[in-house]
């Protein structure tokens, strides 16, 4: 996550952002998926506009209930 001190100034969607930018320019990568909590709407929203749409429900491997994002690397 983000520290307190340094949220709401677009460091995590920049992050985030050249992650996907890395991952595209690799040639290996087709898809990213995130998993985030379905009350986390700050990481909600930072995946949101970067272009990751919302999939599906899933118990990720801690047993936990989360919402799969997806992001589609064009080809």
């Amino acid at each position: 996550g983000v520290a307190q001190s340094a949220r709401c100034r677009g460091i995590a969607t920049a992050a985030v952002a050249h992650l996907v930018q890395l991952a595209a320019s690799s040639g290996g990568v087709r898809r990213i998926e995130a998993h985030i909590l379905p009350g986390n709407i700050a990481s909600a929203r930072v995946v949101s506009r970067i272009g990751f749409e919302p999939r599906q429900t899933i118990v990720d491997p801690d047993g936990e209930q989360v919402v799969l994002w997806a992001y589609q690397i064009a080809t």
